[in-house]
Order: structure tokens, then sequence, then C-alpha cells
């Protein structure tokens, strides 16, 4: 009863053994390949695209070799079939059949740095030099959202072609250097800017000085460029201005120190000495300006600099 237990017993072992060797023969020589793939480049071979096993080393080394041609462009990909592998598995010269493990298809990308619009706006924003009340920004026109490059380092640099304009269209010269490797893209663009100016609530005539109720404040978009942004106080028109109209630069100028036809003191230096006598201004004059003034007891007429507010004054060199 005991040999024949042993005997059964024996039987069932060889069974389990030879199941067990059947499986592995039938799991065979197999390539496995997930669904998306990031490869090195510049071109492709099933081994850097999926993982073997169930073989010997020179049937991986086959396999490893099987080309598939040129990797996609950095930012792009590639897709193959799971039929097209099969068959060009299928023709390799291997003895036993190769099992082959993957969805319908796999997508292949290049291992790549992406260097974004934002990026190169970012790094061009920065030759803007900064002007009070004024926010400016920079608005690209012939670049995509996103440029592709191998692996590395890449450094952004931009030059303006020509002279930087404040506002308007430019051309931009932009680098894209890692190591020995650059790229130079020519790009184009708008200087846009936003501040706060002044609409004329009424009809000023030529050298009118600029006082709060003559002006509506308003934050907008600057069109043409010349839109007067700075602080008002100190300014007089330089013509007749008409109401509703946004000031721009020419409309204005400096209030002068010393205003033509009115009175200025008048300092006369000579040997240390100084004397003050009354003057009218025939001019308007800014600081260190020479301008005509005449003694208006002597009538006698000299040039003086001014100096300040209603101040003028004369060295006699001796």
């Amino acid at each position: 009863m005991m040999k024949l237990w042993q005997r059964f017993l024996g039987i069932g072992l060889a069974v389990l053994i030879a199941l067990g060797n059947g499986a592995a023969a039938a799991e065979g020589l197999t390539v496995t390949i997930p669904e998306q793939v990031t490869v090195n480049g510049p071109r492709i071979g099933l081994g850097d695209i999926g993982t073997f096993s169930g073989g010997t080393p020179a049937e991986y080394q086959i396999l490893a070799q099987m080309a598939l041609g040129p990797a996609p462009q950095p930012g792009q990909s590639r897709v193959f079939a799971k039929k097209y592998l099969d068959f060009q598995i299928k023709q390799l010269p291997l003895k036993e059949p190769v099992r082959l493990e993957m969805s319908e298809t796999v997508t292949i990308q290049v291992a790549a740095v992406c260097i974004t619009k934002d990026a190169i706006a970012a790094e061009v924003g920065k030759l803007l030099p900064a002007k009070p009340g004024v926010t400016r920004w920079i608005e690209l026109n012939n670049l995509p959202d996103s440029i592709w490059l191998n692996p590395g380092d890449w450094r952004i640099g931009a030059v303006p072609v020509g002279k930087l304009p404040d506002f308007g269209k430019v051309l931009f010269q932009v680098t894209l250097e890692n190591g020995s490797e650059r790229k130079v893209i020519n790009v184009s663009g708008r200087i846009r800017a936003k501040a706060r100016v002044y609409k004329l609530v009424h009809h000023l005539p030529k050298f009118t000085p600029l006082q709060p109720e003559d002006l509506e404040p308003v934050e907008m978009e600057l069109t043409f460029g010349d839109e007067f942004c700075e602080d008002w106080e100190g300014w007089r028109t330089s013509k007749p201005v008409r109401a509703g109209r946004i000031l721009r630069a020419a409309d204005l100028q400096r209030v002068p120190l010393v205003a033509k036809d009115h009175p200025v003191r008048v300092t006369v230096k000579n040997a240390g000495v100084e004397i003050v006598i009354a003057g009218i201004a025939l001019a308007d004059g800014w600081s260190g300006d020479s301008i005509p003034v005449v003694n208006p007891s002597s009538k006698t007429k000299f040039r003086a600099k001014v100096s300040g507010p209603g101040a003028t004054e004369v060295i006699i060199l001796e």
C-alpha cells in the first residue's frame, strides 16, 4: 500500500514539473513595450523602447539592434502600431517565435528642454528701462508658444536690433545657448504701455499754467507714445489746446523761472561787490538761460543769466 502511494506521488510530481516546464516554454522569448517611451535619440532601436525576457543574450542583441528610424524632433512624437512592430520582429533571424506584449500603439518622444514664449518675453522685458508712472510690456509676434531643444542648461539672451524705442514696433535678436550649441531667432514685437494721462476739461490758451481744475486724470493704454504722463505741476501750455484732448508732450513746456514782460531781480557782481537792481525780462527764461533784460529807469538793455524764480545775475569780469 505504501509503495502504491509513493508511486502516485512520484507521478504527480513529474506531471507538475512537466507542466511548469511547458508554461516556461510557452512563454518563450518576449518583448515588452510600454504605451509611452522617452528616448535620447537621434535614432531609435527596439532596445530603446522595449525590454526582453525569456531568451538568450544573443537573441536580446538581435532584438535590440532592430532599427526603427530617426527619433522625433524635440517637442514632437512618433507612433508605432503593434501590428507594424510585430511584423518587423518576425523578419529578424531568430529561431524561436517572439511574443510581443504592448498596447495597440506606442508613442515615442525624445528627451528635450522646453523654452516657453513667456520665458523669452520675460528676458526681453529686462531691456525696457523703468519710466516713472508708466507700465510697459512687450508683445512678441512671430514666436511659437514653446521651443523644444536638446537637453542641457540653455540660457536666453536678447538684444534690440537698432535703437530701442520707448513705444511701438521693435525687432529683437534672441539667442539660446547651451555650451557650444547656439540658436538665433529674430523676433518682431511691439512695446506697449499704460499710464495715467490727462484729459483737458477746458480750452487753454497758449502759455497757461496747468491747474487741477483744468485736468481729468485718465488711466489708459498709450496710443501715440508721447502722451504726457508726468506730474502736471510746474508745466504750462506751449500752444492753445482744446478741451477734450489728451495732453501730449508737444502741448506743454516747463513754466519758466523768469517770464517775459515780468519784473526780475538782477544781481550785479563785480570784484566781490554785489548790487541788486530791478529789471524787466524781455524773454522767458529757464535755469541757466541767458536772456535780455531792460532797466526800466535807464532803459538800458543787457543780458543776464537766469539763476532762480524771478531772479537773474550779471557777473562783470575784470
